[in-house]
C-alpha cells in the first residue's frame, strides 16, 4: 500500500490542505521525509493518516477548529494495483465515501494491511520519541517479548529453553512452512470460504440502487403493459360484440325496411296490453275449472247408473228420514260423507308412498323409518323443490308467453289480411277513426310541453348561478371548459405547492431561529472580551511586518523599540489566543455554522422564491382558463370548480331538454301521419 496523495480538507487546524507525494517511479528511491518545527503539524497529517485508513477516533483531538459533524480527510492510496480515491468523515458507519459521496465499503484497505487493526499499525510502524522510550522501559522491566529473552540470558535461568520450545511447539501446530495441514492453514481455508460466501451474497449499493431503479421501471413497465393488455382485451371483447352484432343488425335493417313498406296497423287502447294476460290467466282457469266439473258429474253419473236397486232399502226410506231427524243424524251423516274421502286419501297417500319406495329402489320396505333423511340434507333438498317449482313455473309462463305471442300473431296475421280485404270498408273506417280518438299523441305532446318548460325555467335558473356568464345554454357548452382530469390535476399541484411552502416556511423559520441563536452566542463571547478574533491577529501580524521592514531599512533606536513594541504585542496576542484556544475554536465554529446557515437560508429562500413563482404561474393557468369561460382571471381554483359543476348540472338539464322535444316531435309527427292516413282513407272512399 502506498499514499500518494494526501487532503486535510477539514481536520485539526488545517482546512482545505494538501499533501502531493506524486506517483512512484520505477528505478527511483520512493522514500519522503517530512520535518519542520514544532507544532507545524506533522503529528496532525500522521494522525490524518491513520484516520483515513482505520476511521476518525470516537473522541478525536483535533475536532477543536472543525465540528465532527464537518470533519473531513481524503487522499489518493494505492491498494491491490489499484488508486483508491477516498474521504473519510466522522460517522458511525459507513464513513468510507467517494468522491460522488456514494459510501465505500469500510473494508477497503484491510487486504492491503493484511487485516491488521489500528493498535498494531502504530505498534509496528508509528515509531516516534515517546513509544521508543516506552519500549526502553518494556525490555528493563521484561514485560515485552525481546525484555523476557534479554531477562532470560541475563538470569541464566533454565526454564527459559523449555518454555521456549514449548512455545515453539505451539507455534509449530499453529504454522509450520514445510508442513500442509496446520491450524492457520484451517483457519486461511475457513477466512477464504468465508470471503466467499461474502463476495456471493455481497452487493455494492451502487449496483443495489441500480438493482432497485432497474425493479421499479420493470414494474412500472409490467403495470402498463397490464394496463394496456385489459384495455386490449376490452377492445377486442367490444369488436367481437360488434362482429357478432353484425348478422343481427342485418337482420334488424331488413325487418324495418319491410316494416317501412307495410301500412301502419291500428293502434289497440294502452290498458288492454294490461288487462290481456288477467283475462287469459282467467280465461285458462275458468277452462279447467268446467273441465274438471264435466269430468266428476260424468263419473258421478255412470257410478249411479251402475249400482243395483234396493227394494227393502226403498221400503224402509220412511224410517231412515225418522232416523235423519235424530240428534245423531248429523254426525252420522258427517262421518258417513267424510269415510269415503278419508278412504280415498288413505288409497291415495299409500298409492304415493308406493310410487316414492320405487323411485326410491326401495319397494317393499317395511322400515320406512329408516329412509328418512337427515335435518342437513332434507333442508338442501327442499330448497332445491323450491328451485325447481321456481323454474318450472317460470318454464309454463314463458311456455304461455311464447303461445300468446303466437297468438297474437296469428290474430295480426288476420288483421292486416282484413285491413287489406275491407280497405274501402265505412265500417272500418269507423274502427280507425275510433283508435285514431284513442291515441295518446296529444296527451304525450301536453306531457313534453310541461316537461320542457320546467326544463327552460330550471335551464334560466342554472344560467343565472353561472354568472357573469351571459350567453345561452348553447354557448355555454361551446366554451372551451378545462376537463376534469385537468382539473384534478390543478387541485393536486395546488396542494403539494402548498406543502412544500409550508416545509419550506418551516425550515426557515428553524435555520432563523438557530442562526439567531448562534449569532447571540457570538455577541456574548465578544461582549465578555478577553477573546481576540482572527482580523484583529492578522492586523496586529502586519503591523509587526511593517515595523520589521522599517527597522531592518533604518536600524535606528526608535524602529528597534517600535519593533519591539509590536513584536511583544503580537506574542501577547498569540499566547493570549493559545491559552483560550477552546474559546478561539468555538468562535470560530459558531462563525462557520452562522455562515454555512446562511448560505442555507438564501437556498431556502430561493426555493421559497421558486415556489412562490410556481404558484403565480398555476393561479395565471387556472385564470387564463377562468377567463375562456367568461369568469373574472382573478378567480381561484375552488370557485373555478363550483362554476364546472353548476356548468355540467346545466348542461345535464340541456340533455334532458333535448330528449323531451324529441319526444314531443316524435308525438307530432305521429298525430300527422294519422291524419295522413286518415285523409287516404277518406279520400280512397270519395
Amino acid at each position: 500500500m502506498r499514499l500518494q496523495r494526501l487532503e486535510l480538507v477539514r481536520y485539526g487546524k488545517f482546512t482545505e490542505r494538501h499533501l502531493d507525494f506524486g506517483e512512484a517511479k520505477l528505478g527511483e528511491p520512493d522514500f519522503h521525509l517530512i520535518y519542520g518545527p514544532n507544532e507545524a503539524g506533522k503529528s496532525t497529517l500522521f494522525s490524518g493518516f491513520l484516520d483515513l485508513i482505520f476511521g476518525i477516533e470516537r473522541s478525536s483531538p483535533y475536532g477543536f477548529l472543525h465540528p465532527y459533524q464537518t470533519m473531513r480527510i481524503g487522499g489518493i492510496v494505492a491498494a491491490g494495483n489499484r488508486l483508491h480515491h477516498a474521504y473519510r468523515i466522522k460517522r458511525n458507519a459507513n464513513s468510507l465515501i467517494g468522491p460522488d459521496e456514494q459510501p465505500l465499503p469500510d473494508g477497503l484497505f484491510s487486504t492491503a494491511l493484511g487485516s491488521i487493526d489500528r493498535a498494531t499499525y502504530s505498534t509496528m510502524f508509528s515509531l516516534d520519541d515517546d513509544s521508543i522510550e516506552e519500549g526502553g522501559e518494556a525490555i528493563l522491566k521484561s514485560e515485552g517479548e525481546l525484555g523476557s529473552l534479554l531477562f532470560s540470558a541475563s538470569s541464566g535461568l533454565p526454564d527459559s529453553t523449555a518454555v521456549l520450545a514449548g512455545l515453539r511447539a505451539e507455534a509449530d501446530s499453529f504454522f509450520r512452512p514445510q508442513a500442509r495441514k496446520h491450524q492457520l492453514a484451517e483457519l486461511k481455508a475457513e477466512l477464504d470460504a468465508l470471503k466467499a460466501e461474502r463476495n456471493e451474497i455481497d452487493v455494492n449499493a451502487r449496483e443495489y440502487a441500480a438493482l432497485r431503479k432497474a425493479l421499479a421501471s420493470m414494474r412500472a413497465r409490467h403495470e402498463a403493459a397490464a394496463r394496456l393488455r385489459n384495455e386490449l382485451r376490452a377492445d377486442r371483447d367490444r369488436m367481437r360484440g360488434q362482429r357478432d352484432a353484425l348478422p343481427l343488425l342485418a337482420r334488424l335493417r331488413g325487418a324495418r325496411q319491410e316494416l317501412a313498406g307495410r301500412d301502419s296497423l291500428p293502434v289497440p287502447p294502452a290498458e288492454w296490453q294490461e288487462e290481456l294476460p288477467v283475462l287469459r290467466r282467467r280465461d285458462a282457469e275458468i277452462s279447467a275449472a268446467l273441465r274438471q266439473v264435466h269430468e266428476e258429474l260424468t263419473r258421478r253419473r255412470e257410478e249411479l247408473a251402475g249400482l243395483p236397486r234396493d227394494e227393502q232399502a226403498l221400503a224402509i226410506a220412511e224410517r231412515f228420514g225418522a232416523l235423519r231427524e235424530t240428534a245423531l243424524e248429523a254426525r252420522y251423516l258427517t262421518a258417513d260423507r267424510d269415510m269415503p274421502a278419508r278412504l280415498e286419501e288413505l288409497a291415495k297417500t299409500a298409492a304415493e308412498i308406493d310410487v316414492c319406495l320405487v323411485r326410491l329402489g326401495e319397494a317393499g320396505n317395511p322400515d320406512l323409518a329408516s329412509l328418512l333423511l337427515p335435518a342437513a340434507r332434507a333442508v338442501r333438498l327442499q330448497d332445491l323443490v323450491r328451485r325447481h317449482a321456481s323454474l318450472s313455473e317460470r318454464l309454463a309462463s314463458a311456455r304461455e308467453e311464447t303461445e300468446t305471442a303466437e297468438g297474437n300473431h296469428g290474430d295480426a296475421e288476420r288483421e292486416v289480411a282484413r285491413l287489406k280485404e275491407g280497405a274501402a270498408d265505412p265500417a272500418f273506417l269507423a274502427e280507425r277513426v275510433h283508435l285514431l280518438r284513442q291515441s295518446d299523441c296529444l296527451l304525450r305532446q301536453q306531457s313534453s310541453a310541461r316537461e320542457i318548460d320546467r326544463l327552460e325555467a330550471a335551464i334560466c335558473d342554472r344560467l343565472d348561478e353561472l354568472r357573469p356568464f351571459a350567453g345561452t345554454i348553447d354557448d355555454l357548452a361551446a366554451l372551451p371548459a378545462p376537463a376534469p382530469a385537468v382539473v384534478e390535476a390543478w387541485r393536486a399541484e395546488d396542494h403539494a405547492e402548498a406543502e412544500r411552502r409550508l416545509r419550506l416556511g418551516d425550515r426557515i423559520a428553524d435555520e432563523s431561529e438557530r442562526q439567531a441563536g448562534d449569532e447571540a452566542r457570538l455577541a456574548a463571547i465578544a461582549a465578555n472580551g478577553g477573546v481576540v478574533d482572527d482580523a484583529a491577529v492578522c492586523e496586529l501580524r502586519r503591523r509587526r511586518d511593517t515595523a520589521w521592514q522599517r527597522h531592518r531599512a533604518d536600524l535606528g533606536e526608535q524602529t528597534a523599540i517600535a519593533f519591539e513594541t509590536a513584536l511583544n504585542e503580537h506574542d501577547a496576542i498569540t499566547a493570549l489566543r493559545l491559552a483560550q484556544a477552546e474559546r478561539v475554536a468555538e468562535i470560530r465554529s459558531l462563525t462557520l455554522a452562522v455562515t454555512e446557515r446562511r448560505a442555507r437560508l438564501q437556498s431556502l429562500d430561493a426555493q421559497r422564491k421558486a415556489a412562490e413563482e410556481q404558484r403565480q404561474r398555476l393561479s395565471a393557468e387556472i385564470g387564463t382558463a377562468a377567463r375562456a369561460c367568461g369568469l373574472p382571471c382573478i378567480t381561484g381554483l375552488p370557485q373555478l370548480e363550483a362554476w364546472l359543476a353548476a356548468r355540467a348540472s346545466a348542461l345535464e338539464l340541456r340533455g334532458e331538454l333535448r330528449t323531451a322535444l324529441k319526444e314531443r316531435d316524435r308525438a307530432v309527427a305521429e298525430e300527422k301521419a294519422a291524419v295522413c292516413s286518415l285523409r287516404a282513407e277518406l279520400a280512397r272512399l270519395g
